[in-house]
């Protein structure tokens, strides 16, 4: 599959991105709405390492095109759906019992690493119910 038919493609700064053959998607973001935006930080850029790109008063755009967003509203409305999100997160083989132990010490419950489709993984939700998974790829033969 060539580029043009829609193959997923590694951009400059090492993420995936798609186009499809008309050329019309750029790039894709996921917004995850957040209670408190320096306690979703401390998780997501302090523990977890995701780097963030900018932030402002109530957003903060991560590395991955992760955009965390301060909302007071808890619950889903019909003018306005805030469902909770899953965020895929890879790292080094080595790290992830390194990044389990800190993560656990921080007070989040995990759970126990495993298999995964890929290779290890655990999980977690942060403090407004986002999953997020943290896995590493299976090793190159």
């Amino acid at each position: 599959v060539s580029e043009s038919e829609g193959s997923p493609t590694a951009n400059r700064s090492g993420q995936m991105s798609m186009e499809d053959a008309a050329g019309v998607v750029q790039s894709t973001w996921s917004f995850l709405f957040v209670r408190s935006l320096p306690g979703a930080l401390r998780l997501y850029r302090d523990l977890l390492g995701i780097p963030v790109r900018r932030a402002q008063d109530r957003s903060a755009v991560l590395v991955g095109n992760i955009v965390l967003e301060e909302s007071a509203e808890k619950e889903p409305s019909r003018q306005s759906f805030k469902a909770p999100g899953v965020v895929g997160v890879f790292v080094q083989p080595q790290a992830l019992v390194r990044l389990h132990c800190q993560i656990n010490e921080a007070g989040y419950r995990t759970s126990e690493i495993g298999p995964g489709r890929h290779g290890k993984r655990f999980r977690l939700q942060d403090a407004d119910g986002h999953v997020i998974e943290v896995f590493t790829s299976l090793p190159s033969s």
